[in-house]
């Protein structure tokens, strides 16, 4: 036995849509930087997410919602 494990589906997902806690996120980058097996996995789960926004149709913004969520970004980030 190697010892080499490949990321269960929900690791993939939430890296792919950037949902990743802080603590996996360098874990999960080193392996999928590492195993093209992963690496095609996570290419596969950006492609579905993308692909469900495109057909999402558009909504427009309540005034003010674009600035509150930049500043709830900017907060998560420091």
């Amino acid at each position: 036995m190697n010892g080499f494990h490949h990321l269960d589906e929900a690791t993939i997902v939430s890296f792919a849509s950037g949902t990743l806690s802080r603590r996996l996120l360098p874990v999960v980058t080193n392996h999928v930087t590492h195993c093209p097996e992963c690496r095609k996995s996570v290419r596969i789960a950006e492609a579905i997410g993308g692909a469900v926004l495109e057909a999402v149709p558009p909504h427009e913004l309540t005034p003010g919602l674009l600035q509150a969520t930049i500043e709830r970004i900017e907060l998560r980030s420091r």
